[in-house]
């Protein structure tokens, strides 16, 4: 069998490109069944919900921007609602 890397040459990591899978914040459990059962096929990410492809990307930004998207959001939001409060609580 041929390989499309020389793995005998000390540098052949370079060679190689990695592909990361991040979670969904829609589905933060969903990395638990990728880690235990594998990825799902097509038909059964559609029948629980999810895209029917597998999202993989080449930067670990790009597999963690989903989730510190949701986290920023909710922060902004907890800021704007700590903000009302004490402006109700502590009228100027």
């Amino acid at each position: 069998m041929e390989s499309l890397v020389d793995v005998s040459n000390a540098s052949y990591k370079k060679s190689l490109e990695y592909l990361f899978y991040g979670i969904d914040p829609n589905f933060p459990d969903e990395i638990h069944n990728v880690v235990e059962e594998g990825f799902r096929g097509f038909n059964e990410n559609r029948e629980v919900g999810l895209s029917g492809y597998t999202p993989l990307v080449n930067s670990i930004l790009g597999a963690d921007s989903a989730r510190l998207s949701t986290l920023l959001k909710s922060k902004r939001h907890q800021n704007k609602v700590s903000k009302l409060f004490i402006r109700r609580r502590f009228p100027t």
